[in-house]
């Protein structure tokens, strides 16, 4: 596994989660906010890959040492996104997930699939 961003250090969720929140957003696509998403682990100094693949069907958008998976989506619905999330959480590679998503429908997810925390950020738009 190669981690291409970011310092030597080993996170934790919440400092995963927090270095999401700190920074505001532009973007009209997944593609931009992943984008967004990689600077402000990288300005909080988290270690990351980006397109981690998993198995040959699944490929997370980031995966950070420790197993903290991170799932962007900012839109489709919350059965393909839970689906996804229990495929993600039977890997051994993937110890707690983070899912940022970028709207309020796609939040309505359970605490824990298979055992494993799932956290969810609401990614936050800046304002011009």
């Amino acid at each position: 596994m190669r981690f291409c961003h970011g310092g030597p250090q080993v996170a934790t969720v919440d400092e995963v989660t927090k270095a999401i929140r700190q920074v505001g957003y532009r973007f009209s696509d997944e593609a931009e906010l992943q984008e967004g998403i990689s600077f402000a682990l990288t300005l909080a100094g988290l270690k990351h890959e980006r397109e981690a693949v998993l198995t040959k069907r699944d490929r997370i958008d980031f995966l950070l040492p420790g197993g903290i998976g991170i799932e962007v989506k900012i839109d489709g619905s919350i059965s393909a996104l839970t689906r996804q999330l229990f495929r993600y959480a039977e890997l051994p590679e993937v110890a707690s997930l983070v899912v940022v998503v970028g709207k309020n429908t796609l939040g309505n997810l359970p605490h824990e699939i298979l055992s494993k925390p799932v956290h969810v950020v609401r990614a936050v738009r800046a304002f011009a």
